[in-house]
């Protein structure tokens, strides 16, 4: 009977952590607009760049799908994704990973001393 609740417990366990993993997933996944960008100490957002003459929502779209795929345009280039759970790369190129941090509707990534945050609309 205990090796029965037991073998219950653990599966349960992994059920839950399988669930987890695909939920987390799913909430992640969404179309994230250009927010700010800080660079060598200078904090630029979308009034920044409406001054520059460009159009913020335009600037940087990520799209990320519930499969692990998607797409980032950034300044009108175009180019296809992967994600998981803390990086994204250029499809079939997982070495050049960028981390990302999650917070509420917004994801910061890491680009070579550059910090982009983009919104989720």
């Amino acid at each position: 009977m205990k090796r029965t609740i037991s073998i219950l417990l653990t599966l349960a366990m992994l059920l839950g952590i399988m669930l987890c993993a695909s939920g987390c997933k799913l909430l992640t996944a969404g179309t994230y607009y250009f927010y700010e960008m800080e660079e060598d100490g200078e904090t630029y957002d979308a009034d920044d760049l409406e001054e520059m003459g460009m159009d913020p929502d335009e600037f940087c779209i990520l799209e990320l799908e519930a499969d692990g795929t998607g797409t980032m345009t950034f300044m009108g280039e175009e180019a296809d994704i992967e994600w998981d759970s803390d990086e994204i790369w250029v499809e079939d190129e997982k070495d050049d990973a960028v981390e990302y941090k999650l917070s509420g509707s917004k994801i910061t990534l890491e680009i070579e001393g550059m910090e982009l945050t983009l919104k989720k609309k």
